[in-house]
């Protein structure tokens, strides 16, 4: 067997952008497909020969795309039965696709560098995009590669090669206008369905999180390079498969040993799909790119999370405005988080038994689950400052209970003595009158002015004490 890429074969081509609609999990919880309805009904309007909005699971069915329309959240038709082996759950695999007929030709000033290599220049003949939720979208293609001359394996060559070819087709601006057309038309679609509120009210605004970032650009590309060669359970290429693509971890081989004797090689911006079966890389390629969505989402709550932390070292005094703007923003992240994981986890469930195999080793080598577990690292030490902002609540709560309690012990205490003082004046003052009108009792009415004027004192002195007593006994009991 010659150790050497044939001049023929097929790549396929997946990455992440951003776009510009955005809904939080929360706004999709309770109107998923009443909220898709309309959102692909305003997308469709813009329909063409070449360019056609749909649901993903009615992607290869347009009559029941048309019944699902017609129907209602509450009464769905019995006959509508979804025959995809994927994503049969609440929630789709997307919430709305496009599919463009296209010739997306590479950047001249990257593609230069290989063009040499080529009897063909390759082309992107049909783009397809899917809008995910929390502003992610995700693009895929396949090229066909035609070679004057076949490219060296040893020394890298292939592996730089399939890297300058992969990011000639990430910055072709061909392949950029469709993207951010797509995305305009959609992005309207979603800002009419969403009140103003929702509009300006994401916990997950990937705007404010990567200010630096435009909408409808691809932010990285994965290459998968499909050879049709012998397999017979060693590397077709020897120790020379090493060079071939940047391995993520040494069980990164997926026998594919279902229906072909092929295998899979994931690896990290390029993978390796040798001799297998078209069935099985339609499960390759729905499972690749989910885990694009599923890569960029968990990079997006990590960065999320770490700027709130960030906000919260930096800040030397919190005021009070401050802990409850911040605690709210913590619950809203946590209840965003724990419907993702949710539906991450359905996903997961319903895959076919070849696709979770899929999943589960591209998961690994992609980084995946220890972002996720970075994420839940972090979400603790949010959780921390959640209850660290309650007890400052609490704790300013206490003492402007405190303050208040003092300030009315003052406001009484200062109302009785005014009524004491009040009292002695008049009882002095009635004294004085009854002298004058009956002088014969002027050692006994002395003796009660005398009374008055030292009792006074005294219960200024017994109130004091009394409120210095209740004080006292009302935090005792709060203690």
């Amino acid at each position: 067997m010659a150790e050497q890429i044939p001049l023929e074969y097929r790549i396929f081509l997946t990455g992440p952008f951003n776009t510009g609609m955005k809904f939080d999990y929360s706004h999709l919880s309770n109107d998923y497909d009443k909220i898709r309805r309309k959102l692909l009904k305003k997308s469709r309007q813009n329909n063409s020969d070449k360019s056609q909005f749909y649901i993903e699971r009615f992607k290869d069915t347009p009559g029941k795309q048309k019944q699902w329309l017609q129907s209602t959240d509450s009464i769905a038709p019995k006959e509508l039965i979804f025959s995809d082996s994927q994503g049969k759950m609440q929630r789709d695999i997307s919430l709305i696709s496009c599919s463009v007929s296209c010739s997306v030709f590479p950047n001249s000033a990257k593609f230069d560098k290989i063009r040499p290599y080529f009897s063909e220049e390759p082309v992107l003949e049909q783009i397809n995009l899917q809008f995910h939720e929390i502003g992610i979208g995700v693009f895929y293609g396949y090229l066909n590669i035609k070679l004057a001359k076949p490219v060296p394996i040893s020394g890298n060559q292939y592996k730089n090669f399939t890297k300058i070819l992969r990011d000639s087709f990430i910055l072709a601006p061909g392949l950029q206008a469709i993207i951010k057309e797509k995305d305009a038309i959609v992005s309207k679609a979603a800002s009419k369905i969403l009140t103003r509120k929702e509009r300006h009210n994401n916990i997950i605004d990937i705007d404010k999180i990567y200010p630096e970032e435009t909408p409808g650009a691809p932010l990285w590309g994965h290459a998968v390079v499909i050879l049709d060669k012998d397999y017979d359970g060693e590397l077709p290429f020897g120790e020379q498969t090493k060079n071939l693509l940047v391995v993520s971890h040494p069980d990164g081989i997926i026998d594919m040993n279902n229906l072909s004797r092929g295998f899979v090689h994931i690896g990290w911006g390029m993978s390796l799909a040798v001799n297998i079966h078209p069935s099985e890389f339609k499960d390759l390629e729905n499972t690749m790119v989910q885990l694009e969505f599923y890569w960029r989402a968990a990079q997006i709550l990590n960065d999320l999370i770490m700027k709130y932390l960030e906000k919260s070292s930096k800040m030397k005094k919190f005021s009070l405005d401050q802990i409850k703007k911040s605690l709210n923003e913590i619950e809203r992240l946590t209840v965003e988080s724990e419907l993702f994981y949710s539906y991450h986890m359905d996903y997961i469930k319903m895959l076919s038994p070849l696709s979770h195999f899929i999943y589960q080793e591209t998961a690994i080598s992609w980084r995946i689950n220890q972002m996720l577990e970075y994420f839940d690292n972090k979400k603790d030490s949010l959780s921390k400052l959640h209850q660290q902002g309650e007890a400052r609540i609490k704790e300013s709560i206490d003492q402007k209970r405190d303050k208040m309690s003092n300030r009315l012990n003052v406001l009484l205490s200062i109302l009785a003595l005014l009524t004491l003082f009040s009292w002695a004046a008049d009882s002095i003052g009635f004294l004085d009158a009854t002298l004058s009108l009956l002088p014969q009792l002027k050692s006994v009415l002395i003796g009660g002015k005398f009374f008055v004027i030292i009792i006074t004192p005294l219960m200024v002195l017994g109130i004091f004490f009394l409120f210095f007593r209740l004080t006292k006994a009302m935090k005792e009991i709060e203690a």
